[in-house]
């Protein structure tokens, strides 16, 4: 009877339905991984690309990592792997919303200058006197409508 039952595993699992289903998402996210990797290389901002560089390998070495433990001829891992990879996937994580944060702050500096040139140097510079009024209820409004959401 233990004979049959060892020589109906399939690579640790009592069937393959069973492997199908722990391999199903690493495979899953090695791919969703990988198209991040390729997409990167699409994006023009270095700060942005720096960062979703970093995701991509980090949802990499989750996968790659989950795949392996899958396939895994013993029954787990050594306890200081476990630490040495949660150790190295804070590390990169941490690169990743470094860089994420820096993009988004560089970014709001932008739109920041851009609504003070609009605001500022526009309405003193560009608009006639007897414009100026208007000028200023027209942007109140668009900013209650698109801003505000009222």
């Amino acid at each position: 009877m233990e004979q049959l039952k060892e020589s109906e595993k399939f690579i640790g699992f009592s069937n393959i339905r069973k492997f199908w289903f722990a391999i199903g998402k690493p495979i899953t996210m090695l791919y969703y991984g990988f198209l991040l990797a390729y997409v990167t290389s699409y994006i023009n901002d270095r700060t942005l690309k720096k960062a979703m560089y970093i995701s991509s390998m980090i949802l990499l070495l989750i996968s790659i990592y989950f795949v392996t433990w899958t396939l895994w001829y013993r029954q787990d891992f050594p306890e200081n792997l476990y630490y040495i990879t949660i150790g190295v996937i804070s590390v990169v994580s941490a690169f990743a919303s470094y860089y994420l944060i820096s993009h988004r702050n560089n970014l709001a500096i932008k739109i920041q200058y851009l609504v003070n040139f609009i605001s500022k140097k526009i309405y003193t510079r560009y608009i006639a006197d007897q414009d100026k009024k208007e000028f200023v209820n027209e942007s109140l409004q668009l900013y209650k409508e698109k801003i505000l959401d009222e």
